[in-house]
């Protein structure tokens, strides 16, 4: 094999191997963005969640707390008649 062949095919095989890094590369590139989109649907399903979570706690908060206040309220009301 003479140089200029050898030349030749080394010159053809950098270009193949640049050719499949950047296949490759855009190919990497273009399913870490659909994963990152993927996980960002999910956080976002979860702060719904926890927001329906929190506004839930917060409502048996004030009925607790109503309950609370009434029964309070009825035993010195009962305190007071009694005397």
């Amino acid at each position: 094999m003479n140089m200029s062949a050898r030349h030749t095919l080394d010159s053809s095989g950098k270009e193949w191997k640049k050719d499949v890094l950047e296949i490759v590369t855009d190919r990497f590139e273009r399913r870490l963005t659909e994963e990152i989109g993927a996980v960002r649907l999910e956080i976002a399903a979860v702060r719904v969640d926890i927001a329906s979570g929190r506004l839930s706690m917060i409502r048996w908060m004030f009925g607790f707390f109503v309950a609370y206040l009434g029964v309070t309220l009825s035993l010195v009301g009962m305190i007071l008649h009694a005397k």
